[in-house]
């Protein structure tokens, strides 16, 4: 069951991949959200068994995450890994190390509260099952935002008259700078995406 839900994940990640190639050209998701939920799927279940291990693993693994982030490479092989190649820039990078980290400290400390609890106690009214929506339909919503935004702002700027484009680069795998070439005045704006500060400086 883990492996085939791994294997739906990471397929999506490449058709991500695939569709973001062809739209933004070499800022294309290499190693993206579902590509490395995919993965971890796989091996998170070779530790399930373990329980201080993960905790661990899991803080040596964002320790060097956080390494390595601080470094560029001459290869690109491991980009999956953490390992930053050079000129590298994409629009969305969740690298083993150190978010498989993340990953294993979530196995410890549910282990533990499993271990003491047994279950998880879940209030039984009207707004919790509304928002409940969102966690069933999490894949769903994930596929649909970005290019729903995209389009909604591509229609915007149509409507405003503006030619776009789009240039994105990667620094230290924790800021995204888009910059939107328009016309005359210019407009910042600061939005956290997921785990990562992303930054959106748009120039008109």
């Amino acid at each position: 069951k883990n492996f085939k839900r791994g294997l739906k994940l990471f397929f999506y990640g490449m058709i991500i991949s695939l569709v973001t190639y062809f739209f933004v050209g070499e800022a294309f998701i290499r190693f993206g959200i579902l590509h490395f939920i995919g993965v971890s799927v796989f091996l998170g279940t070779l530790f399930l068994r373990f329980t201080y291990l993960n905790l661990f693993l899991g803080s040596l693994f964002i320790f060097l995450g956080i390494i390595l982030q601080h470094y560029v490479f001459s290869f690109s092989f491991l980009l999956w890994l953490g390992f930053i190649p050079q000129h590298f820039f994409t629009l969305d990078y969740f690298p083993l190390l150190p978010w498989f980290g993340v990953v294993l400290l979530g196995i410890f400390f549910g282990t533990i509260y499993c271990k003491r609890k047994k279950y998880f106690l879940v209030a039984d009214n009207s707004f919790v099952k509304k928002i409940t929506f969102l966690g069933r339909k999490s894949l769903l919503i994930y596929l649909l935002h970005q290019p729903l935004i995209l389009f909604i702002l591509y229609l915007l700027f149509k409507i405003w008259n503006y030619s776009v484009t789009f240039k994105y680069k990667l620094w230290s795998c924790d800021y995204i700078t888009i910059y939107l070439s328009l016309k005359k005045r210019c407009l910042y704006a600061s939005k956290k995406i997921s785990f990562m500060s992303c930054y959106y400086n748009i120039f008109r």
